[in-house]
This record gives C-alpha cells, sequence and structure tokens, in this order.
C-alpha cells in the first residue's frame, strides 16, 4: 500500500511540514480584506454567545453562514498566535482536499502516478497555494465538493461534506448536488439505468437537497425578508448578475487567469480533453468516469458568465484541469520506462519553478503596515476610534453607490477592516467627510490620511504619526 502510493504520501508530507514551517516561523499580520472579516466574525460569535450568523462590531453579517467563521474563532482560543492557529487551520483542511482529490483521481485512472502529479500541480498552483496559507472560506468549500464526491455512496459522510461546504459559501455549496442530478437524468436519457433506477437515486438527490435547505428555511422564518435580500439576492444573485464592489474584469477574465495558473501545462490541458472525449466516444471508459473526470468543467464555465471578477474563484477548478494536464501520460502506460521518466520531469519541473524561480518559501501576502501600527497604538489609548477612509476610497464608494454596485455592507470595512481585529474596540468607518468632521467629537480618538490630515480637527491633538496617517486624541 505504502509502495504503490509513496510518491504521494511523501509528497503530501513535505507540503504539510514545509508550508507548516513557514507559517509558523514568520507569522504576518492579517491582510485585508478577507483574513481580518472571517477571524473576527468568528472572535464576536462566540463573545456573544451568538451562532446563526458572524458578527462585524455587534452587527449581524447576513452575507454569510456561519460554520468557517466559527470554526477560525474557535481556533483563535488556542494558545498561540491567531495569525498561526487560522491559518495553520486552513493549512490543515488543503492538504485533507489535495489527499482527498488524489483518492477522486486515482479511483478514474487507477494510475497513482497521474492522481500524484494533478496533486502537485494543484498544490503549488499560484492560487491553491496562496489559499492554503491564508484565511478564507474556499477551503471549506471544495473539501465539501470532493468529500460528497469520494463519499457519494454512504450518506452518513456525504451528506456532512455537503453541509460543510453550503455552510461555507451557502448556494454554491449545492453545486456537487446539482451536478448530481443532472448526471441522473442524462443516464435516464441514454437508457442506462432503468426508472425505477432513476426514482431512487433522484429521491436521494433530493432528500440531501431538503435537508441541507432547512437552515435556510429556519432563518428565512427568523429574520424574514433581512435575511432573503441580504443572503440571497445581495450576496448570490447580485455578484453574479453585477460587477459589485469595483469586482471589475473582461469576459475572458477567467479563462485568461486559467492559462496563467496552469503555464506551461495549459497545452496538455486541452489535449487531455481531447483524450477523455475520444475515450468517451469509443466506450474505453463509461459514463460515470466521464462524469468523475470533468465534473468541475460546469463550473468553470459558469463562472465566465458571470460579472462579478474575483481570482480566487478559481479555486475550486484548478485540480479539475491539473488533472486535464496530466491526463495525457496515460497514453505512455505501455512503455512503464519512459512513464517513470515523464513523472520524475514533470515533477521536477514543478518543484524548480514553485521553490526556486517563485521562491515559495519568501513569498507571503502581508506585511505589517502603517494602518496596523495604528490601530495596535490606539488600542492601548483609546476606547472608541473615528476613521475617515481616504479620498479614493470615498470617491470609488460614491461612484459605485450612484451605478447602484454596493451593496447593505459595502460601507461596513472602510480601507482597512484589519484595524477593527487589531484595535479590538468600536471602529466607525465615515465614507463622508463633513459628517466625519461634525461627528469625531462623539469618540475618543480619530484618523485620517493623506491630504485630509491637512483639516484641523477642533478639539483634538495629534497623539502619533503612521506614514500618511495621523492619530488624533479627541478632547471634550
Amino acid at each position: 500500500m505504502f509502495r504503490k502510493h509513496a510518491l504521494f504520501i511523501c509528497f503530501i508530507a513535505f507540503y504539510l511540514s514545509t508550508l507548516s514551517y513557514k507559517l509558523i516561523a514568520n507569522p504576518t499580520p492579517f491582510f485585508d480584506w478577507d483574513e481580518p472579516l472571517y477571524v473576527q466574525g468568528g472572535i464576536e460569535m462566540l463573545r456573544n454567545n451568538y451562532f446563526l450568523f458572524p458578527l462585524w462590531q455587534g452587527h449581524i453579517w447576513f452575507d454569510k453562514p456561519p460554520l468557517s467563521s466559527l470554526f477560525y474563532g474557535l481556533v483563535t482560543y488556542l494558545p498561540f498566535p491567531a495569525e498561526v492557529t487560522t491559518r495553520m487551520l486552513a493549512l490543515s483542511i488543503s492538504s485533507s482536499i489535495l489527499t482527498l482529490f488524489y483518492v477522486f483521481y486515482y479511483r478514474i485512472t487507477k494510475y497513482a502516478s497521474v492522481a500524484t502529479l494533478a496533486v502537485v500541480g494543484t498544490a503549488l498552483a499560484p492560487i491553491f497555494l496562496q489559499r492554503s496559507q491564508v484565511v478564507s472560506l474556499d477551503v471549506f468549500l471544495l473539501i465539501g465538493w470532493i468529500g460528497y464526491f469520494v463519499f457519494q455512496k454512504n450518506l452518513l459522510i456525504s451528506t456532512p461534506f455537503l453541509f460543510l461546504s453550503i455552510q461555507s459559501k451557502s448556494l454554491l455549496g449545492f453545486y456537487p448536488l446539482v451536478m448530481q442530478g443532472l448526471f441522473v437524468l442524462f443516464e435516464l436519457f441514454r437508457k442506462k439505468i432503468t426508472k425505477k433506477e432513476f426514482i431512487l437515486l433522484i429521491r436521494i438527490v433530493l432528500i440531501q437537497f431538503a435537508i441541507l435547505s432547512l437552515w435556510y428555511i429556519a432563518m428565512f422564518i427568523i429574520y424574514g425578508n433581512q435575511f432573503w435580500t441580504a443572503h440571497i439576492i445581495e450576496s448570490h444573485f447580485k455578484r453574479v448578475s453585477s460587477s459589485i464592489e469595483s469586482h471589475f474584469g473582461q469576459r475572458t477574465f477567467y479563462l485568461d487567469l486559467l492559462i496563467e495558473q496552469l503555464g506551461w501545462l495549459k497545452i496538455s490541458a486541452l489535449l487531455g480533453v481531447g483524450i477523455l472525449a475520444y475515450q468517451w466516444y469509443k466506450g474505453i471508459i463509461d459514463d460515470k468516469k466521464m462524469f468523475f473526470a470533468t465534473v468541475f468543467i460546469p463550473w468553470f464555465i459558469f463562472l465566465n458568465l458571470t460579472k462579478t471578477k474575483i481570482a480566487w474563484y478559481l479555486y475550486p477548478v484548478i485540480p479539475q484541469f491539473m488533472f486535464l494536464s496530466f491526463y495525457p501520460l496515460i497514453l505512455l502506460k505501455k512503455f512503464p520506462k519512459i512513464l517513470r521518466m515523464a513523472v520524475v520531469l514533470c515533477f521536477v519541473i514543478i518543484i524548480y519553478i514553485s521553490f526556486v524561480k517563485k521562491d515559495l518559501m519568501n513569498t507571503y501576502y502581508s506585511t505589517s503596515a502603517p494602518h496596523i501600527y495604528a490601530a495596535l497604538y490606539a488600542r492601548g489609548s483609546c476606547n472608541t476610534l473615528a476613521v475617515l477612509v481616504d479620498t479614493q476610497t470615498r470617491t470609488t464608494y460614491d461612484t459605485l453607490h450612484a451605478m447602484n454596485l454596493t451593496i447593505t455592507t459595502s460601507d461596513w470595512w472602510g480601507d482597512h477592516p484589519s484595524m477593527v481585529y487589531y484595535f479590538a474596540k468600536p471602529i466607525h468607518f465615515f465614507y463622508d467627510k463633513s459628517m466625519f468632521l461634525t461627528q469625531n467629537k462623539n469618540y475618543d480618538c480619530a484618523l485620517m490620511h493623506g491630504d485630509d490630515v491637512k483639516t484641523s480637527l477642533k478639539h483634538a491633538s495629534i497623539v502619533s504619526i503612521f506614514d500618511d496617517s495621523t492619530l488624533y486624541k479627541i478632547h471634550p
């Protein structure tokens, strides 16, 4: 067993230990935007004994389900820096995702080398690598998706995996169930299953759908239109139909991004699609294997139809295209020596590009910044803080608001939501300068940036300056 899967086992152990060392030895501050949102949301849930949604400065954040934030909040109670424990949780889940994908693709191909290279390519793809080292909801989504497909025959295991994905990115978590339902319909159309078998299979899908929909029903009963508008309309449908909150991009945004992620493998990915299609057409592989081998392609197609362009939305399809990239190696199965040489060559190239050319061990996604120093300093001398977001942010917000490209929470975060975590006390972000000038007296301290510091504040004295930011103490 170990010999058969030795290459994968060695790689996943190397991956986990190497990145663990990196995260533990060099912890960096939470970066804006997502990291502080999910960590702070979980901390406030635990602090307030409220577990239906994440909280942000005491307000219910209806956009996201609660479970992922709750997990991140829980690990902050461990006796280590939160920047380490939360990211180690994300890395552990990422390693589990890679293990499940290995099992998944090994079942399809029966070739450990192809499955291993698919995992290695995935693990070291820039977006997947970044998501493995930062606090995000995407890792919970993807482990739910792949866990469902790996354990599909066991309802007691597959259903909790679906629940985990739904409780991370909400409606997107239903994707595997939708795909399974469509596949069952396809099999009925192809007369590969009887009507009786179809009814049995579709009943299982509907039962799982009903069980997993109970949370939505409960939240709608409790919060009514407030939940419907914020969670369903704004957080889902508006994100699909509009480029909200400056998430613009050209029509080929995700295609261009995929090509960039694949790099030198982009041609072999196309070849892999062609080989799979040919084998399916000739009956070499059956419908079910073809379904599993291409199950994430529809998600990529859907992404290209959406208006909101965010790079890490591509994250769930990276394993799919890495698998397709290395699938052509099965053509060498009759030449085992050449196959082994090809596998070793691919492995060496991927490791070289990641660790040498792209300097993986010295690539960090955040650094200490003036706004963090300001928040930590203010934490020791202020109970409340008023922050005037910079001129560019105010202008952008006003423009987007006029174009109906904002949602309820768009003005919750300011320039740097990480300030809320590091200040650990009430902060109010002002998007209107005149309102800030009249209301800052209600706070202990105030913070301004850039050219705004030229505006004098009444009854205030400068406490400290952090690069282009100035912290003021407000006097009664």
